[in-house]
C-alpha cells in the first residue's frame, strides 16, 4: 500500500489517504468488501469515506470506520489502482491528525 496522506488539510477538503494495485487472477475475481480503520485523533473530523477503483466510486462510507461492500469485477492480467479518500469535516479541529488504513478487503 502506498501512503498518499498529505502533511495537512483543511476543514472540507477531500484528501487522498492511500493506495494498493489489485492484479486479476486467472479467470479475473470481484473485489465485495473494504475494511476502512482510522488513525487519527478524532473520527468526527472525518464526514465521510470513498473507494474508489481506477477512478469509478466504489462506495461509500459516512465517517471513517467500517465495512464498505460492493462488486467491482477485475478481469484476468488486468491491474487496478483502488484509492481510500475521506471528506474532512467542515467542523475538523486545527492541529488534529487525520489517517486511514485498510483493515482487510475480500474478492471472490
Amino acid at each position: 500500500m502506498t501512503d498518499l496522506t498529505p502533511d495537512r488539510a483543511k476543514p472540507g477538503a477531500t484528501i487522498d489517504i492511500l493506495s494498493w494495485d489489485i492484479v486479476g487472477p486467472s479467470g479475473g475475481t470481484t473485489l465485495t468488501a473494504v475494511d476502512v480503520g482510522f488513525n487519527g485523533t478524532d473520527t468526527e473530523d472525518v464526514e465521510y469515506a470513498l473507494i474508489y477503483v481506477n477512478s469509478t466510486l466504489f462506495q461509500t462510507l459516512y465517517g471513517p470506520v467500517g465495512t464498505m461492500w460492493g462488486t467491482y469485477f477485475i478481469p484476468e492480467g488486468v491491474k487496478v489502482t483502488v484509492k481510500l479518500v475521506f471528506q474532512i469535516d467542515d467542523a475538523a479541529v486545527h492541529g488534529h491528525t487525520v489517517d486511514g488504513k485498510i483493515n482487510f478487503y475480500t474478492m471472490t
